[in-house]
């Protein structure tokens, strides 16, 4: 699986649009993949086309591709019907911010996107390096649906990662060492090299544990499955991921 195709959500209305661009334009470099720039603002209606901030982010878009030789495209004319939701399903990773309040014009624009489209997304808080996250990643294996999607959908970043670590609770005081040292081993098979970290805690998907774990190894991104969103009561983000969402101040894939 390689990421050949991403897209960018970004709102013209807001004044946080351009260092978006500009970091996912490098994400697309560094990965040599096409990059789709949506203005979910213009195709939601919040805005017409003729507004002069989407000519600006038009203008500003056409130059960082330029700039970087990156193949891409800006997407803000809904005349066809087609709404931001669509076009963001027809891609490999999302690149969004994890603030609700970078949309403005589009109400529940995050849990919409994550219930969703379906698709795995990078969020990256602000202000966040220039860097593609993922030299040092966080995976906390809970062996379950959700995280083995979430591991498969995140190979492309793991196979560029320095160091990966996979971190798995403790459960009544025993640890089926079997279980995540074969997931270390078919990451092995996949040249992935991995370490596993054990937790005491109650729950692996502990914003603190998760965030304060990210803190003292250093990682810059967590990865995180959903487990099928699509259940989730619209627009509500379930409190574990909504609270990682405010806490964490690292990079965060999440895979549907």
């Amino acid at each position: 699986m390689c990421l050949v195709d991403m897209v960018l959500c970004v709102d013209s209305t807001t004044d946080s649009w351009a260092v978006s661009l500009n970091r996912a334009v490098d994400h697309a470099a560094a990965l040599r993949a096409h990059l789709a720039i949506i203005d979910v603002a213009a195709l939601d209606d919040a805005v017409p086309k003729t507004d002069p901030r989407t000519f600006d982010l038009d203008m500003e878009a056409r130059t960082a591709l330029r700039g970087k030789q990156v193949d891409g495209r800006l997407i803000h004319d809904g005349s066809d019907g087609a709404s931001w939701l669509d076009h963001v399903q027809a891609s490999d990773l999302i690149l969004a911010s994890p603030d609700d309040r970078a949309y403005p014009a589009v109400p529940s624009f995050l849990p919409t996107l994550l219930r969703s489209s379906g698709v795995p997304v990078l969020l990256e808080p602000e202000p966040a390096q220039g860097s593609l996250p993922g030299r040092r990643i966080l995976v906390p294996w809970t062996a379950d649906r959700a995280c083995a999607r979430a591991l498969h959908d995140c190979l492309p970043l793991l196979r560029r990662a320095e160091e990966v670590t996979l971190l798995h609770r403790r459960s009544d005081g025993h640890a089926p060492r079997d279980c995540v040292e074969g997931v270390s081993d078919h990451l092995a098979r996949h040249g992935i090299r991995s370490r596993v970290e054990w937790t005491e805690g109650a729950d692996a998907l502990d914003s603190h544990e998760l965030t304060s774990r990210a803190s003292r190894s250093g990682a810059d991104l967590i990865v995180l499955g959903l487990g099928g969103p699509s259940h989730w009561p619209q627009p509500i983000i379930p409190g574990p991921i909504d609270a990682l969402l405010h806490r964490s101040q690292v990079a965060l894939f999440l895979s549907p």
